[in-house]
C-alpha cells in the first residue's frame, strides 16, 4: 500500500492503456478500464453504505484492492455483501 494516498493507480495500468491505444485497441482499453473502475466503485459504495470506513483504494492492471479500517470488528455478513458488490455490478452491467 502506498502510504498517505487514499486512491492510487499503478503506473503499469497507464502504460498498458497507452500500448492499447497505439495498437488500435483504444475502444477496448476504455471499455476494460470502465469495467474495472465500475467494479471497484461498487465495492467502495457498498462499504460506505454499510458504514465501513475505506482507508484506501489501489487500482492495478489485474484489478483493485480496497482496505478497510474496521475490517476485523466488522460483521462478517457486511464484509460478504461488500465483497459481492463488485461481481453483482459486473452481472447487472453486462448486456
Amino acid at each position: 500500500m502506498r502510504t498517505g494516498r487514499r486512491f492510487w493507480v499503478h503506473p503499469l495500468l497507464g502504460v498498458l492503456f497507452l500500448l492499447a491505444l497505439a495498437g488500435g485497441r483504444g475502444k477496448e482499453a476504455v471499455l476494460l478500464l470502465g469495467i474495472l473502475l465500475s467494479h471497484e466503485l461498487a465495492h467502495f459504495l457498498a462499504a460506505s453504505l454499510a458504514g465501513l470506513e475505506v482507508e484506501s483504494l489501489e487500482i492495478y492492471p489485474f484489478g483493485g484492492v480496497y482496505r478497510l479500517r474496521s475490517r476485523f470488528s466488522a460483521d462478517p455478513l457486511l464484509l460478504g455483501l461488500v465483497s459481492l458488490a463488485g461481481p453483482l455490478d459486473n452481472f447487472f452491467s453486462s448486456p
